[in-house]
């Protein structure tokens, strides 16, 4: 099963594991944190780091999210179907802490994911 994350905030991989206080450190750690995250309840793992494409959007994301913005695409493979569903990222994401200035192109309200917020709602999940 893979599961297809969209968010607006920056989670390019980096590589770069080092506290420095870099971009790109701060990069990496968004990425870290999702896929922790996604981890507290299964194991994952990608074959393609995020993809950075700028999309026009409309509904994917909250109401105050619109137009053309930088959106993150990765796709997480997942061992096994039972162990998660949509509700459980609804769940496990909303209000995790998100570095944030970094490379996108909306403000992020309060530095966290959002997935519950009609109007702040930063991130999506599809299962492919």
């Amino acid at each position: 099963m893979q599961i297809q994350i969209k968010t607006v905030v920056d989670i390019t991989e980096t590589n770069r594991n080092r506290n420095d206080g870099s971009v790109e450190y701060k990069q990496q750690s968004n990425l870290n944190t999702l896929i922790q995250t996604v981890g507290i309840k299964v194991n994952s793992y990608y074959d393609s780091p995020p993809q950075l494409e700028s999309l026009e959007l409309t509904d994917e994301f909250g109401s105050n999210i619109k137009g053309e913005h930088n959106v993150w695409t990765i796709t997480l493979n997942v061992e096994y179907e039972a162990g998660i569903d949509h509700n459980d990222l609804l769940e496990l994401f909303d209000l995790v802490p998100v570095t944030t200035d970094l490379n996108e192109t909306v403000k992020i309200n309060k530095n966290v994911f959002h997935t519950k917020d009609k109007k702040y709602k930063n991130i999506s999940f599809e299962f492919v």
